[in-house]
């Protein structure tokens, strides 16, 4: 499985913290061979779309190292 060399934390936009908007966002993201993000898409989103935004932002400007056979 790829693991994420850096710390995936999204930037709170402030147009949802002006307005008091929070949620959760789960995502999925595809992983390249060389630990690239191909692919964010939302599962679930958080009904702020500011805030799925981020969340993906996020998600596609983290680094990963790719999964290796055998491990």
């Amino acid at each position: 499985m790829p693991a994420a060399v850096n710390r995936i934390a999204p930037k709170y936009p402030r147009s949802a913290r002006r307005k008091g908007h929070e949620g959760r966002v789960l995502v999925e993201a595809e992983i390249g061979v060389s630990g690239e993000v191909l692919r964010v898409s939302v599962l679930d989103s958080s009904g702020h779309p500011e805030l799925d935004s981020a969340a993906v932002d996020a998600v596609r400007s983290a680094e990963f190292v790719s999964a290796k056979d055998g491990d």
